[in-house]
């Protein structure tokens, strides 16, 4: 059986001429081991291959009506936003009809703190940590046992980022998708 190398260049080439956000991808070849086993009932509930959670968090400039679908139930519908999603439409949740619960006292960072974490910020006028753990971080606390990686976070801004382990403790994003990808692979 011959195995191909999986290179930088192939790996960005395909992020750059597909589509700008992934949401799954199927095993390679490549990331199996010899026998074809590598992921063979491991992850919880053994289901072959490992779950994962992934966020993507943006904030000013969203129109909910374009993303919210008309109908509710099984039968919903796409809407233009979502349609690119259609092959994995059994698998996706829509959630609306949610509320920011924590004062709007600094622009930006107190509704991403609400958004990520369900608390107000630590310090909502001079500070814009978070007073406690942001959700993708009590996700990964809670499957580290199962992954390599229990938290990658990447970002379009150095120093900045919305993951947080608790109070004046922010995990800073990549911003390089060279350096990110060398830390993976």
């Amino acid at each position: 059986m011959t195995r191909r190398t999986l290179s930088r260049r192939y790996l960005l080439k395909g992020f750059l001429g597909g589509a700008l956000v992934t949401i799954g991808l199927p095993a390679l070849e490549i990331f199996l081991n010899d026998s074809g086993t590598a992921f063979a009932d491991e992850g919880p509930g053994g289901s072959g291959f490992p779950q994962r959670f992934g966020l993507f968090f943006w904030g000013n400039g969203i129109l909910p009506h374009r993303w919210t679908p008309d109908k509710e139930g099984s039968d919903w519908e796409l809407s233009d936003q979502l349609a690119p999603l259609a092959n994995v439409k059994e698998f996706i949740t829509v959630v609306t009809g949610t509320g920011l619960g924590v004062p709007n006292t600094t622009p930006h960072a107190a509704g991403a703190g609400g958004v990520l974490s369900g608390a107000p910020l630590l310090d909502p006028y001079s500070n814009d940590s978070f007073s406690i753990k942001s959700i993708d971080q009590v996700i990964a606390e809670k499957t580290k046992e199962f992954t390599f990686f229990p938290s990658l976070e990447f970002g379009a801004k150095p120093g900045s980022g919305l993951s947080y382990n608790g109070p004046n403790s922010r995990n800073p994003p990549e911003s390089s998708p060279a350096a990110f990808f060398n830390h993976v692979f």
